[in-house]
């Protein structure tokens, strides 16, 4: 390899967060050393003339009828003699070529005597040395020693010999749909340059590793390979009704996380690709595509009879991957992760055991667990590595104090900046507002069977959007909703005619589409609602669905996990956790 394209290729080196081009020329172009050898033009060939270096890997191609007469065509390669010639800003030399062409056609000369002096006329010639102008557009195509994004589109600068700097000429090289060859024309023989992509410029890598990780009715969970590549700032992920035409993005901004839960408007089945994106916003080529067949409200398995002996109320935190199940049989607070696998236990605070651990949940922030224990009228604070981290509460009937602890939420308050826990008295039937740290705010609602009164309180959930708060009523048979400010602000039941009523409802959840799930437990079932409190259908008594909740208890905790809309029930009369496809 020449002094020259072992200069160049060191200028890649040192400008390569410039761009990629200038690696992929140099390594196209090294073997034309610094210059190629000139190849005679035959006017009279067929076939168009090839300028050809050394190894076959770059070609002049002359199209028939370009050029006429006896022409020498050399391609020198200009690289380091250029490698400091202006150009555009911010762009690093990649290649600088030049092409030129010779008319070597003898010109007669007279013959020395002519004229009548008897001699002889000798039949020497001269070359003229004359520049060629092509009489057509000359095609140039590099064979490609690395591929490159196929069919971009790369700009063609030219020498301008009065500002002695390299401009853009209008002009530009197409790479193939193979990307294994760049192709442009030129109307003139002279210097041309390639400069360096900037980062913006280049299509990022095709994504890898798609994969479908979780599906249900409502919501499809996709993951990928990260890409490695620093032209990747982005993904776009798209989705297609199966056989339909077209393709849609499902994200409003570039994901930049390699998981992305999809929330679907209808069942049914679904297509998806992914792109890249680089810093410019310009796209890759899209991945394979994958398939989603449809997926129906369905059971996808259980798990927990092995170590659950009453479970009751559970919380999830996808973030974690945690789940926690308070079971006031075995007077502690189980953790799985969201696949059902055993992680730890929780069993009670510094020399205090738990005695009847009935609420679990966690922070907004997903930092901290909450525990209430009927058995010590108590509220534990545990973070995620349970270590302890405070507690509140006695026994008692004044304000702060519990009779009995119930089902607990932990939502953010706007206006105090910080987290407020919830806490129902299932025996004082009241709720009680406290802040993250366990001082008392607020007792919110209280005993009664009016409008914003509780009997026997069994679950409480925060929605999260608009910040309202469901409770079951348990001896009311009903469910009530409350407002960001903790005032009632309606309620729902069932009906004869709607299979009801509803029989001690406990647990509480709600899905993206607002539909609420609500743990019927006498009556051995999980009921639907829609987000107009309209029930839509229920399922676990009858053997719908493929599963039937234990006779003695019927379901209690009721937990959904947005990022796969799988939703999690616990049956402690049968001791386990039964998920669904929701």
């Amino acid at each position: 390899m020449g002094a020259d394209s072992g200069h160049s290729r060191e200028a890649w080196r040192q400008s390569s967060r410039l761009g990629l081009l200038a690696g992929w020329l140099i390594l196209v172009l090294a073997a034309c050393g610094g210059g190629g050898g000139p190849v005679q033009f035959n006017p009279d060939e067929t076939t168009p003339t090839q300028l050809t270096t050394s190894d076959g890997r770059i070609t002049a191609v002359i199209p028939a009828g370009a050029l006429t007469g006896q022409i020498e065509l050399t391609l020198t390669n200009r690289s380091s003699a250029d490698a400091n010639v202006p150009g555009p800003e911010g762009r690093t030399l990649a290649m600088a070529m030049e092409l030129t062409a010779v008319d070597t056609a003898p010109t007669p000369v007279e013959p020395e005597g002519a004229g009548g002096d008897g001699t002889q006329a000798s039949q020497t010639t001269e070359e003229t040395g004359d520049e060629i102008v092509p009489a057509e557009a000359i095609a140039i195509t590099f064979e490609l020693a690395a591929a490159l994004p196929p069919a971009m589109s790369i700009p063609i600068y030219t020498f301008n010999a009065t500002s002695l700097r390299y401009e853009d000429a209008g002009i530009s090289a197409a790479v193939s749909e193979d990307g294994t060859e760049l192709a442009f024309t030129i109307s003139a023989f002279g210097r041309y340059a390639f400069y360096s992509l900037l980062p913006e410029e280049i299509p990022p890598p095709v994504p890898t590793g798609l994969a479908l990780v979780a599906a249900s009715t409502q919501v499809r969970k996709l993951t990928w390979t990260p890409s490695t590549s620093s032209l990747v700032t982005g993904y776009n992920l798209y989705r297609s009704s199966a056989g339909a035409d077209s393709f849609a993005a499902v994200n409003t901004e570039p994901l930049t996380a390699t998981v992305f839960s999809d929330e679907i408007d209808s069942p049914g089945a679904y297509e998806y690709y992914l792109t890249t994106i680089n810093p410019g916003g310009l796209e890759s080529e899209p991945s394979a595509v994958i398939n989603s067949p449809a997926v129906d409200f369905d059971l996808l398995r259980s798990f927990g009879s092995d170590r659950l002996v009453r479970p009751g109320d559970i919380a999830i935190s996808a973030a974690a991957d945690r789940l926690l199940v308070a079971d006031d049989g075995a007077d502690c607070v189980w953790t799985y992760d969201l696949d059902g696998n055993y992680r730890g236990r929780i069993t009670g605070y510094d020399t205090v055991d738990l005695a009847q651990p009935v609420g679990v949940a966690f922070n907004p922030d997903g930092d901290r667990i909450y525990v209430s224990d009927a058995g010590r009228s108590h509220v534990f604070i545990y973070d995620l590595n349970y270590n302890e981290a405070g507690l509140f509460g006695t026994p008692g009937t004044d304000p702060g104090e519990f009779e009995e602890t119930g089902a607990l939420e932990v939502v953010y308050d706007p206006e105090l900046i910080g987290d407020v826990v919830l806490v129902l008295d299932t025996q004082l039937s009241r709720l009680q507002t406290f802040t993250g740290l366990g001082v008392y705010l607020d007792t919110v609602a209280e005993y009664g069977d009016e409008d914003g009164e509780l009997s026997a309180p069994g679950a409480i959930h925060w929605t999260g959007d608009g910040g309202e708060i469901l409770i079951s009523d348990s001896a009311n048979a009903r469910i009530q909703r409350f407002n960001d400010e903790y005032e009632y602000d309606s309620l729902f039941e069932l009906d004869e005619e709607e299979d009801g009523p509803l029989d001690t409802p406990l647990g509480l959840a709600v899905d993206f589409r607002g539909r609420i799930y609500v743990a019927d437990s006498a009556n051995r079932r999980v009921v639907v609602f829609n987000d107009s409190e309209e029930a839509l259908f229920h399922f676990g008594a009858d053997g719908t669905l493929g599963v039937e909740f234990s006779e003695t208890t019927g379901p209690a905790g009721v937990a959904l996990d947005r990022s796969t809309g799988y939703l999690y029930v616990s049956d402690p009369g049968d001791g386990r956790i039964v998920i669904f496809t929701s």
